[in-house]
């Protein structure tokens, strides 16, 4: 039973969304976007609207995992009188493609897209990275509800008007900045789903509000473990995730990688040998638990893992979008007590690390058959005795006489007896 005070908090919270412009947090709608529910998706919908109210930002508490914050209207309204809310263009890989379409339908709904703001993609022009601009406005994406776009103009020459995923900027106004750290107060999820669902003119039932309140705990679960959005993939999966189809953007190392778009049969060493090559691959933030396992349809990153003969667990090159995760791949590897490559480079030389932990291995991998036609590009292991399978980072360790470098899937020929 709701408690008369219950009732009244609840009250305020729904009367000071009656008088505000609802303002979602990017941390707030990176988990409805990966929360496949209809009450994740009416909510969403609400950030598309135009609603002449104020502000009151919302936003998650990742040091709880059933409840959102927000700031009073009348204190936000005081904190932001005659200041322009401005904001800094911190990515520019994330605008909104407007040439050089690889399908009709995606130049389609990118055109669509720029007609929701009313604006001409083809009259499009893009402010570079540090730039201030103005947003006009902001969408969720009617493609895929996990991604929010925002449309802006420079501030300094409004002739560039462009669209960016929320993500690839942020507010350059130390006055808004503040409205997301100052006089937060908190609120149970539940309850404030409750007042926001006023707004949609949807209703539903009990039991699907306490399943949506349940996927977002478990969400917020997985946000507050760093090593739960990663995984160990083996077999056809490996070839699926080097697709770049599945990468999260084409940013950072991963979305440059030679291997990218690598063939089936490129990959054949690393689908085929799965008791000595693995991938360990972290997950975008945008997905959803499944069995009670965190899942998504992209990575942001990639690393192959290799069973030398030596026993060692070693993880090659690590790929990434953003390369802070690369310290946190090596972390992973340490809790498994596997070493990690220490710099991300193609050097045979290099130095393996675990935790403290450092040395400069020769590693071996015995590979379950031969192979005669097309070859990853490989980092480290790139040496390859195709008579005995085996691969390695040391010519000689194993006789080599292919090496295994070439991005086109071929190999260069080795004279066993001409070594550097």
């Amino acid at each position: 039973m709701l408690r008369y005070g219950d009732f009244i908090l609840e009250k305020v919270i729904y009367d000071l969304l009656l008088e505000s412009k609802i303002e979602f947090s990017k941390s707030f709608l990176g988990i409805l976007g990966s929360i496949k529910h209809p009450i994740a998706q009416d909510i969403l919908a609400l950030q598309s609207q135009d609603k002449k109210v104020n502000y009151n930002y919302i936003d998650v508490n990742l040091k709880s995992n059933d409840e959102i914050t927000f700031i009073q209207d009348a204190r936000a309204q005081r904190m932001v009188q005659d200041v322009e809310n401005l904001y800094k263009l911190t990515n520019s890989n994330n605008h909104l493609k407007i040439t050089d379409f690889k399908t009709d339908e995606g130049r389609q709904q990118n055109t669509h897209i720029y007609e929701l703001f009313g604006l001409n993609i083809e009259e499009a022009k893009k402010a570079t990275n540090g730039s201030k601009i103005r947003i006009l406005g902001k969408i969720v994406s009617p493609y895929d509800s996990s991604k929010v776009y925002v449309a802006y103009e420079s501030a300094t020459d409004p002739s560039l008007k462009a669209v960016i995923n929320i993500n690839g900027v942020q507010e350059d106004t130390e006055v808004y900045q503040k409205l997301w750290t100052t006089s937060r107060n908190p609120l149970k999820i539940g309850r404030f789903i409750n007042a926001m669902l006023v707004f949609t003119g949807k209703t539903h039932s009990d039991s699907e509000k306490e399943k949506f309140v349940s996927e977002w705990k478990s969400i917020l679960g997985v946000m507050n473990n760093a090593f739960a959005k990663f995984a160990v993939v083996k077999g056809s999966q490996i070839y699926e995730l080097y697709q770049s189809d599945n990468y999260e953007s084409e940013d950072g190392t991963l979305g440059n990688s030679c291997m990218a778009e690598a063939s089936s049969d490129m990959l054949e060493i690393y689908t085929d040998n799965s008791e000595v090559c693995q991938m360990v691959v972290k997950w975008s933030d945008k997905g959803r638990i499944v069995d009670g396992n965190f899942v998504s349809d992209k990575i942001v990153g990639r690393a192959i893992l290799w069973k030398t003969t030596s026993g060692d667990m070693f993880m090659d090159r690590i790929y990434t979008i953003d390369s802070s995760d690369e310290e946190l791949f090596k972390k992973y590897a340490e809790t498994n007590g596997w070493w990690a490559k220490k710099a991300q480079n193609s050097s045979t030389n290099f130095t393996a690390v675990r935790g403290s932990e450092s040395k400069n291995p020769t590693y071996v991998v015995q590979l379950l058959r031969r192979y005669n036609s097309e070859y990853p590009y490989l980092d480290t292991l790139c040496y390859l005795n195709d008579n005995n399978g085996k691969l390695s980072n040391d010519r000689s360790e194993i006789n080599a006489n292919k090496q295994l470098n070439d991005t086109g899937g071929g190999y260069e020929e080795l004279d066993p007896d001409d070594e550097d």
